[in-house]
């Protein structure tokens, strides 16, 4: 959980242009801007830690957790600053040698083979990937709170987790840099027409849930 809040929390201040640096094991100082300290209401220089051992041995650090009040505020923050972004990833090899036999190889089938259909050719298609990020509360004798980030591929509906695991080595645009090339479809959207846009807010809505599920 600490990992989770640590990367969200250093995310934020380096987007918005504080100096970060790290002295010793599990401490981080940060130099902000002066807009953002006073947004946070805190001073220029912070000396941060998301460990608990380490607090404990340098009582001048502050020790961010879930619940902290400069967290909360950093929440807040954040929740005005939009909660989308989106980004293309264009470094995608489009001609894939051999496509059928990485198919036959993939899926089995008891009594069956699988045959290409003759004349058929492999076409790309665009797909689109959402994350989510959910807060998500434990309740027990006390209240236990983390964020839970999930990758959900758009147009299968279910969870990209051979993605999610590659997802630091994935090099993210902001502008498309591919050929114009067909939407693939919505497999598991409940409006069968293929007019359903994989972005619109209904599409995201019934995304949503199927995200949370799989939370």
């Amino acid at each position: 959980m600490a990992n989770e809040l640590e990367n969200f929390i250093l995310r934020f201040l380096e987007s918005q242009g504080a100096l970060l640096d790290r002295p010793a094991y599990g401490l981080i100082d940060v130099v902000l801007p002066d807009e953002v300290s006073r947004q946070l209401g805190v001073d220029g220089y912070l000396r941060l830690t998301f460990e608990e051992e380490v607090a404990a041995t340098h009582p001048e650090a502050i020790h961010l957790t879930y619940g902290h009040p400069l967290v909360d505020r950093i929440t807040e923050v954040t929740r005005g600053m939009g909660h989308a972004v989106h980004w293309y990833i264009n470094q995608v090899r489009l001609e894939k040698p051999d496509l059928f036999g990485v198919i036959r190889r993939e899926i089995g089938l008891a009594n069956a083979r699988l045959q290409p259909e003759k004349g058929s050719q492999p076409r790309p298609q665009l797909h689109h990937y959402l994350r989510f990020n959910f807060k998500v509360a434990f309740v027990t004798d006390e209240k236990q709170e983390e964020l839970v980030s999930i990758l959900m591929d758009v147009n299968s509906g279910q969870p990209a987790w051979e993605l999610d695991d590659a997802w630091d080595r994935v090099f993210l645009e902001r502008e498309p840099d591919l050929p114009d090339i067909p939407q693939a479809p919505l497999a598991w959207h409940p409006d069968k027409s293929g007019d359903s846009s994989p972005l619109s807010r209904e599409t995201l809505r019934l995304l949503q849930e199927r995200a949370a599920r799989a939370v």
